[in-house]
C-alpha cells in the first residue's frame, strides 16, 4: 500500500501519478486532498469548474456528469479521468484508491511517500479546499 500526503502537490501531476501505481495493481490512500494545488488564475479556474457542475444534457439532465463539491470527491474524480475508459481495469483500480480529508488517526504511523512535485509554485494557486468553497461546499467538522 502506497500512502501519500497531497500537500502542496499539484492536482494534475500527483493524478498521473497516482492513476499509474493503481493501473500496475497497488493500492494508494490519498490524505490531505483539500490541501492539493492547482495552479493559475484562481477567478478563471472557479469559473472552468463552476461551468462543469453545471453543464446538463438535454434530452435527459439526470445522466449528466456529476462533479462534486467536496475536496476529497473532486480529487478521486481528476484521478478516474486519468484512467483507461471502456475497461474492467479501470473498476478494480478505482476499488484500490482511498482518498481521505486531512489525515486520519489510523494512516499517522504509516510511512508517507512523498510525490515529486516542485519545491515551491512561483505563479498564482489556489487550493482544493478554496475552490470547493468556491463552488458552496460548507465544511463542518
Amino acid at each position: 500500500m502506497i500512502l501519500i500526503d497531497a500537500q502542496d502537490a499539484v492536482v494534475g501531476r500527483l493524478a498521473a501519478y497516482v492513476a499509474k501505481r493503481l493501473i500496475e495493481g497497488e493500492k494508494v490512500t490519498v490524505i490531505n486532498a483539500e490541501k492539493a494545488v492547482i495552479s493559475g488564475n484562481t477567478e478563471q479556474i472557479t469559473s472552468v469548474y463552476y461551468k462543469r457542475r453545471g453543464m446538463t444534457q438535454k434530452a435527459n439532465p439526470e445522466f449528466a456528469l456529476k462533479w462534486p463539491r467536496r475536496p476529497d470527491l473532486l480529487m478521486r474524480r481528476i484521478i478516474t479521468g486519468m484512467l483507461p475508459k471502456h475497461s474492467n481495469r479501470k473498476m478494480t483500480a478505482l476499488k484500490s484508491l482511498k482518498v481521505h480529508l486531512g489525515s486520519p488517526a489510523e494512516m499517522q504511523g504509516n510511512a508517507i511517500k512523498p510525490v515529486k512535485t516542485s519545491d515551491k509554485l512561483a505563479r498564482n494557486f489556489i487550493t482544493l479546499q478554496v475552490l470547493c468553497k468556491n463552488l458552496g461546499w460548507e465544511f463542518k467538522s
